[in-house]
């Protein structure tokens, strides 16, 4: 069958009736009651939700100015206010509405300015801005975006790390302990910025513990010296018995004690010293030491002296280990407990400075509500209707900003009672009208939390308010949406499935119905394709390099095949779903994490598929990205020779193995700001060292944007780029960090280092990272993002790579039991 052919034998949609029609009519018409609705990926939400505040405009139920419509991003909070705007002028010519009904609607078209069609944040905002005073703040507050806010939060973080390292404070002993138990400063940095994140859940919370005691254990190993001196009599003293040489570099550092130990850092240094560590560094046993035929007997017990001393040090090692544990959690209370005070601090302090971060927004306007009955009531009777969109990726305290909101305006209140909680609030009937998809909450880092999503749900629920179900799709066709169901049904099935039981936080599923058959009748219609064998054994690098090569040489057969995917825009307009063959620009490459960015990289260049990162994060972790960063590193650090090596490896310098090995046979240093003469090093190198060390004289001058953009184009890393491949895409990631420098100097960010911590922070943090390069619209190419990046977007075509990557390990460093 031809592709002509092909494209026109599809199903008639003219007359198509959804298999939930009557829950989606119940959406456009039922204005009168309260509506929680359970929409899949691709299934109409956003139409339902715009078709209702149509019919509450056309209806005269309420004005535009009167409703707030709600939604997680900007880019969809934009897009909704342009489709409400298309709906209302569709109504406002629609002859089967009543002229009344089209009047209201040209109304509300006047009206649109004035509504609150915005981001979450942005709608606490305007309730702030609209009331200061009230809310503690004075009347030209202003918002930090993250990157100042990222700048602002290390200079908190700098000055306690300051005060209670160098300074005479209560809790400098209890730090120094810490510190010398195993913390880190890297671990308190992450616990300071968790807290920071989510400075509103440690209001009500304290950290209490005893005081660390000193250590009896290291008593009880020190009267044991004399036995462990007399058992070592009986080694044989083989070289590398492993029990014989940890015994006795235990008694070597025991002989030179001082009789007493200087407080609890030294007891405890010296205890964490004497005990066996495994290979990670960890405590280990002292049982999986040494070997018996390298022992004689020991003549006091006639047992072997290796099993006598065993014997010995394990009761005394684990009480060591035990008090070594205790230790830790008691030293680790006062710590917490005065990070928690940083971060209740700081949130005062930016209150009382009128420089509000994201979060601030939403915990400062649900107090405002909360806590003001007069204000209450008056945003109350303001917004008559509330609609929320996306509600499974926004933070817990929308649910309560909402309820606060949904109750009627005739309601009694009162002032601020901190027993009432925003579940036990009754919504008036109709007012509040919530969208989402369990499924789909996927922002725990921007705390997303499915089970307040249905908590929120029971609530409406039990205040008479009614759940909603959208299963028919309206994105893919019946292929992928038969494929979906029967992973998902599986993995997501279980007696919460029904969603009623908000004890759990677990997604149910519920079986998604197809608009588009697919069935063109060519062989390379639309479907399910897989690649490689999930048992394959192999290392994962390998494996990694096998799929990359695979995922090319599949693109380029969809390319030669000519496969097809749907044309929906044609297939709207004509009434039968239409085919078009695939372009490299219908193609989307999603990753759930960069581990296996550098392969598909290499896999694609091989098999010369034009494609281009959308995803910051994955930007941040390309080959040149990497290589600028050294430069940068050394530029900045000139003690730090192992960026110095690598920026001189790099394409900014160009030298090869053999320059490093000649500077190094010839006396040369890789400190730049050495004295190093000429004879002393190598010539190639030696003229590196002398660009570091200008560049590293002009970063106090210079900002660092423009030290950046001066590095690339003085090396000649966009001509380097000319004869590559992917011109383009090397040009576009220079211009990215530039433009990425450029943003964090104009918000307050002024050295090179704080730069190359907070490129650090995307580094690591990965999925927070938000921006994306602009579209280039004339490039024909396949697009590479993460998954957390694709989140509300569709593509016809994807491939999902990398689903072999081990899990992440840690999680998140503060966990919060919001129940």
């Amino acid at each position: 069958m031809s592709t002509m052919q092909a494209s026109t034998s599809a199903n008639r949609l003219a007359g198509f009736v959804p298999v939930d029609d009557q829950a989606r009519k119940t959406i456009r018409e039922d204005l009168g009651s309260t509506l929680f609705v359970e929409a899949s990926a691709g299934t109409g939400k956003t139409t339902s939700l715009v078709q209702r505040v149509t019919n509450l405009v056309a209806t005269g139920t309420t004005t535009l100015d009167r409703i707030a419509a709600i939604t997680f991003t900007e880019a969809a909070a934009a897009e909704l206010r342009d489709r409400v705007r298309a709906n209302l002028e569709d109504a406002a010519v629609d002859d089967g509405r009543e002229p009344a009904e089209r009047e209201r609607c040209r109304q509300g078209i006047a009206d649109l300015d004035q509504a609150d069609i915005c981001t979450l944040h942005a709608f606490a905002g305007s309730l702030l801005r609209e009331r200061p005073l009230e809310a503690g703040l004075p009347p030209s507050f202003e918002t930090s975006d993250e990157i100042l806010a990222s700048i602002k939060f290390e200079e908190e973080w700098s000055g306690w790390l300051d005060r209670h390292l160098d300074g005479e404070t209560d809790l400098a002993p209890h730090l120094a302990l810490a510190l010398t138990l195993g913390l880190t400063l890297t671990h308190l940095r992450t616990i300071a910025r968790a807290f920071h994140q989510n400075y509103s859940d440690l209001l009500d919370l304290s950290f209490h513990a005893s005081a660390p005691v000193p250590s009896a254990a290291l008593a009880a190993i020190l009267d044991a010296v004399p036995a462990m001196e007399r058992l070592c009599e009986f080694s044989k003293k083989v070289p590398g018995d492993a029990l014989y040489v940890h015994v006795m570099n235990n008694l070597r550092l025991l002989w030179q004690l001082p009789e007493t130990t200087t407080g609890l850092v030294d007891g405890y240094r010296i205890l964490l010293e004497l005990l066996p560590r495994n290979r990670n560094g960890d405590l280990g046993s002292i049982r999986s030491r040494g070997n018996t035929s390298n022992w004689e007997r020991d003549l006091d017990s006639r047992k072997n002296a290796c099993t006598v001393l065993k014997d010995t040090l394990a009761p005394l090692y684990q009480e060591a280990g035990e008090e070594i544990q205790n230790a830790r959690r008691s030293v680790l209370m006062p710590i917490l407990e005065d990070l928690r005070q940083l971060a209740l601090e700081y949130a005062r302090k930016r209150r009382a400075e009128g420089r509000a971060e994201f979060h601030d927004l939403l915990v400062w306007a649900r107090e405002l509500l909360r806590d003001n009955a007069p204000v209450r009531d008056y945003f109350r009777n303001r917004y008559t209707h509330l609609l929320i969109d996306e509600a499974q990726d926004t933070d817990p305290i929308q649910a309560e900003i909402a309820m606060l909101l949904a109750e009627s305006a005739g309601a009694e209140t009162s002032g601020p009672d901190p027993s009432i909680r925003w579940d036990q609030i009754s919504p008036e009937p109709g007012k509040l009208f919530v969208v989402g998809d369990p499924k789909q909450s996927i922002y725990r880092f921007r705390r997303a939390d499915v089970g307040q999503m249905k908590r929120l749900q029971s609530s409406m629920e039990r205040s008479g308010g009614r759940t909603l179900k959208l299963v028919q799709n309206f994105r893919s066709q019946e292929p992928v949406i038969s494929w979906v169901n029967r992973l998902f049904e599986q993995w997501m099935e279980g007696p919460h499935s029904d969603g009623n039981d908000v004890s759990d936080p677990q997604a149910g599923y519920d079986a998604m119905s197809a608009l588009w058959i697919g069935d063109t009748g060519n062989p390379v219609a639309p479907r399910v394709w897989t690649l490689g064998n999930e048992a394959t054994d192999a290392p994962i690098a390998e494996i990694r390099q096998q799929e990359a090569r695979e995922i090319g040489l599949l693109l380029r057969q969809m390319m030669a095949e000519q496969w097809e995917t749907l044309d929906q825009s044609a297939s709207s307009s004509n009434g039968y779903e239409t085919y078009r063959p695939v372009r490299y620009s219908d193609v989307c490459i999603l990753m759930p994490r960069r581990t296996s960015l550098a392969a598909l990289e290499r896999g694609l260049e091989i098999a010369d598929i034009p494609f281009r990162l959308e995803s910051a994060s994955l930007v941040f972790e390309t080959q040149e990205i990497r290589d600028l960063m050294n430069c940068l590193n050394a530029i900045d650090d000139p003690a730090n020779q192992v960026a110095a090596v690598a920026a001189l490896r790099s394409p900014a310098f160009g030298c090869s193995d053999v320059d490093l090995l000649r500077h190094r046979a010839r006396g040369g240093s890789f400190d730049y700001l050495a004295s190093t003469s000429p004879d002393r090093g190598d010539e190639a190198v030696l003229g590196a060292f002398e660009v570091l060390r200008s560049f590293h004289r002009a970063r106090l001058v210079e900002t660092t944007g423009a030290l950046i953009d001066r590095f690339v184009r003085e090396r000649g890393l966009m001509e380097a780029a000319v004869g590559h491949p992917r011109m383009r895409e090397q040009w576009r990631r220079y211009r990215f960090l530039a433009e990425q420098a450029g943003r964090f100097n104009r918000a307050g960010g002024a050295t090179l280092r704080s730069f190359l911590q907070w490129v650090d922070d995307q580094i690591g943090e990965g999925a927070r990272v938000t921006e994306t390069p602009v579209p280039e619209t004339d490039e024909d190419a396949v697009r590479v993002m993460t998954i957390h990046g694709s989140k509300g977007l569709e593509f016809p075509v994807v491939v999902l790579t990398g689903i072999n990557s081990a899990p992440p390990g840690g999680g998140n460093p503060v966990i919060v039991d919001r129940n």
